[in-house]
């Protein structure tokens, strides 16, 4: 017999007993509830959300090794439109985030090259700022706190090491279709991705969950 349907005494010890295992019942199913409760609609948004990302960061990356920034803006205005429109509910809280993510990434790019982190095959007209292909990646990325990435929201140490993690792997990703080059000793230039992008993953999620308690 399970534990919880065990019968128990009569008056109040019974009734707190019964209560203790009621709920011990409802942490341990609490999984199942979870799952009743997820919509296929949800995992198959979080699933194209992530693809279109992707195809987007491919298209950006070879547009900006091949001079065609094009290549990166409109695959990234194509992932923020399909975004907002699967999200019309929240459409107000999703435009914020994203341009939210937008300017910082801007901020992000403008100071990695500054430190001489990474240099773009094809820098903009003022060399000091990043190419508009990669503010457009960020644009896209902005959809992804509410999409793919869902998952990691509250979660601070899983943001940190994802971002310390795969953030350098993109830029590695970037250099090795020719779109930039990292400053040396690339060993120190991936460390200091690495670290602005465990911040900016952290920071992006924190704006994420102030605009969903507020809107």
């Amino acid at each position: 017999m399970l534990p919880w349907l065990v019968p128990v005494g009569k008056g109040a010890g019974g009734r707190n007993e019964r209560v203790r295992r009621l709920t011990d019942r409802d942490d341990r199913t609490k999984w199942l509830v979870l799952t009743e409760n997820a919509s296929w609609f949800e995992v198959i948004k979080a699933i194209t959300n992530f693809i279109l990302f992707q195809l987007a960061w491919f298209a950006a990356v070879i547009g900006g090794a091949r001079g065609w920034p094009i290549l990166g803006v409109l695959p990234a205005i194509v992932v923020v439109a399909i975004h907002l429109g699967s999200n019309l509910a929240q459409v107000k809280q999703e435009i914020m985030l994203v341009l939210g993510v937008t300017a910082l990434g801007a901020i992000f790019e403008t100071a990695f090259i500054a430190l001489g982190t990474l240099n773009y095959a094809r820098p903009s007209d003022i060399a000091a700022l990043p190419p508009i292909w990669i503010i457009a990646l960020w644009f896209a990325f902005g959809t992804l706190p509410h999409g793919s990435l869902k998952w990691l929201s509250g979660r601070i140490w899983p943001q940190l090491l994802l971002g310390a993690v795969f953030g350098p792997l993109s830029y590695l990703g970037g250099v090795k279709l020719g779109a930039a080059t990292l400053g040396e000793p690339i060993v120190n230039s991936l460390a200091v991705i690495g670290c602005g992008w465990a911040l900016a993953l952290a920071l992006i999620f924190q704006m994420a969950n102030r605009l969903r308690a507020e809107l």
